[in-house]
């Protein structure tokens, strides 16, 4: 996990690799993510959804009554003055202690 010193509610908004981000989906199955090759982005449907999980096949289709899906695309960081690519997972919405 990277860091760039952000943070949301107080809490460290985390970045993954892209080895790191394989690594949290292999681990968390039950989330039911997956790292899309063609958009270089990690989906997590929104945890109301059952399936057929609508938004996956479409995630502009927003009128299913569903919340639409955590969509991470592959953004570039500036953490400890070099540049990293990575995904914020989770970041500005799900809590990320280190430790």
């Amino acid at each position: 996990m990277v860091w760039d010193g952000s943070t949301w509610n107080g809490w460290a908004r985390a970045y993954f690799s892209k080895e790191q981000a394989d690594e949290l989906l292999r681990a968390y199955p039950e989330l039911r993510g997956r790292y899309d090759p063609t958009g270089d982005r990690c989906i997590f449907p929104a945890h109301s959804e059952d399936p057929p999980y609508p938004h996956e096949a479409d995630p502009s289709h927003t009128d299913t009554g569903f919340d639409p899906p955590d969509v991470y695309p592959c953004e570039t960081v500036e953490v400890g003055g070099g540049v990293v690519k990575a995904y914020a997972i989770g970041s500005g919405s799900w809590v990320w202690r280190s430790g």
